[in-house]
C-alpha cells in the first residue's frame, strides 16, 4: 500500500504535514512563553540583588513574613483607574483580534 507524500520509510503520513504547520506556528507562541518566563526569572533575581529580599521562597510555599503592614497606596488614583482601563483595554483587544 502506498501512501501520498513518499513512499518507502521516509514517506510521510497525510497528518503529519498538518501538524508541521501547526507546530511552526505553535513554535512562536513557545518562544514568546520561554521569553516571558526568563523575563520573570530575570526579574526575581534582580529583586534579590538590589532589594536584598528573597523572593524564590515564598512563591514555593506562598508564605512571607511582612515587617509591618503598610497600607497600600497608589501615588494617584486618577493614574491607577488609567493604568487599568488600559491594561484592560489591551487585553479585550488581544482576546477578539490576536491570532
Amino acid at each position: 500500500m502506498s501512501l501520498p507524500g513518499g513512499s518507502g520509510r521516509n514517506r510521510a503520513l497525510p497528518w503529519q504535514s498538518a501538524f508541521a504547520g501547526t507546530m511552526r506556528a505553535r513554535g512562536d507562541q513557545f518562544l514568546v512563553l520561554i521569553a516571558l518566563i526568563a523575563l520573570h526569572i530575570g526579574a526575581v533575581l534582580l529583586h534579590r540583588a538590589l532589594k536584598r529580599d528573597n523572593l524564590i521562597l515564598p512563591m514555593i510555599t506562598g508564605r512571607k513574613r511582612a515587617d509591618a503592614p503598610a497600607p497600600m497606596r497608589f501615588a494617584s488614583n486618577w493614574l491607577a483607574l488609567f493604568l487599568f482601563a488600559v491594561v484592560a483595554l489591551a487585553a479585550i483587544a488581544l482576546s477578539r483580534y490576536g491570532e
